[in-house]
């Protein structure tokens, strides 16, 4: 009998490196902070995930799948997936390690594990012991602990504020189909602490400008061309700063071509810490990460407390991939895009 077992835990073991899964997350309940992350978070930093429309991995997605000597399925459909039971978190342990679906594992990124559904889906994750919500992408499989519904990143714990008790009652909802819009919207929302809330309408009212140019100043609102205005303003006073003292002529479709440019310019805001120390020390991990960019540490009042952002740029939205990507491998993977000109507050370091 011990020898049946035992080749039986071989097989289990080998089906899971073979199915590309992780060295199971949630094995123990959770990470302890004192040797969990090498860098602690604020709740005022974590960004939610925004959910897309993403097809299924080709790894983790095999079902039945076999983890101890159980089998597990896997959801085809995620549609309508609610449900309720406790959530757990791991961290340093598995960062940098490959996840079930072969992503690499942040902890500082909002993922999470499940044992059922699809690689990826997008849960928006409740905590039903104090209320707080946090939007995270499923991409590992785990928690293969009885009691245990989904095991969360450190990030997301921290949103979460499961962290120091290392588990939660939560409440998990599928994100899927014509709810993505909408989710997207409150992900954008709840970064409020990141980054105003002025900031992501703004941007939001960039992309609508870029999409449609033409007919932007017909069926724009009010709201829309308040914000278009400011930006065409912006783009004039660069092209005054960068011209030629004797281009004095330049035609209207010129200038029109000069504030499109200005606005497919962003900012990517890296952080909001409540000390400058962790955000001049954020300032020089970007520098170094992507060499030769502007890097700015911007001081703002918040309720009467000083808040402390991060932010880097201008930058053509062309190159905003290849930088987050940068910036991602240096361990700072919570990026919020932000439209160029949002308020940031009195620049204390990195000023030009």
């Amino acid at each position: 009998m011990r020898k049946v077992n035992s080749l039986t835990s071989v097989i289990a073991i080998a089906t899971m490196f073979l199915s590309g899964c992780s060295l199971l997350p949630g094995e123990k309940s959770f990470d302890e902070l004192a040797d969990g992350p090498g860098r602690i978070l604020q709740p005022e930093e974590v960004i939610d995930a925004v959910p897309t429309d993403e097809p299924f991995a080709d790894l983790g997605n095999k079902s039945p799948y076999s983890v101890n000597g159980r089998f597990y399925y896997v959801m085809e459909d995620p549609t309508h997936y609610r449900a309720r039971g406790v959530a757990s978190w791991y961290g340093k342990k598995f960062h940098g390690r490959k996840t079930s679906s072969g992503e690499v594992f942040d902890m500082y990124s909002m993922t999470a594990a499940h044992r059922n559904l699809p690689l990826p889906t997008y849960l928006e994750v409740t905590n039903l012991d104090n209320g707080q919500v946090a939007i995270v992408r499923v991409n590992d499989r785990g928690p293969f602990v009885d009691d245990r519904l989904i095991d969360l990143s450190y990030a997301a714990a921290i949103k979460l504020g499961l962290a120091d008790t290392g588990t939660a009652n939560v409440e998990v909802r599928a994100i899927t189909g014509d709810e993505i819009a909408g989710a997207q919207q409150m992900a954008e929302a709840s970064s409020a602490e990141v980054r105003e809330s002025e900031g992501v309408e703004a941007d939001a009212v960039m992309a609508s400008a870029t999409a449609g140019a033409d007919a932007a100043a017909e069926t724009a609102t009010e709201q829309v061309e308040d914000t278009t205005e400011s930006v065409a303003q912006a783009a004039d006073e660069a092209v005054d700063n960068a011209a030629d003292t004797t281009a004095q002529s330049g035609s209207a479709s010129a200038s029109a071509a000069e504030t499109v440019a200005a606005a497919d310019m962003r900012l990517l805001q890296l952080g909001a810490f409540s000390r400058q120390a962790g955000a001049e020390s954020v300032r020089e991990q970007a520098l170094a990460a992507v060499p030769g960019s502007s890097v700015q540490v911007l001081k703002a009042d918040r309720n009467g407390n000083a808040l402390y952002r991060v932010r880097l740029g201008p930058i053509a939205t062309a190159n905003i991939d290849a930088a987050k990507a940068s910036l991602a491998t240096a361990g700072l993977g919570q990026v919020a895009v932000l439209p160029v000109g949002t308020d940031g507050g009195e620049c204390v370091a990195g000023c030009q």
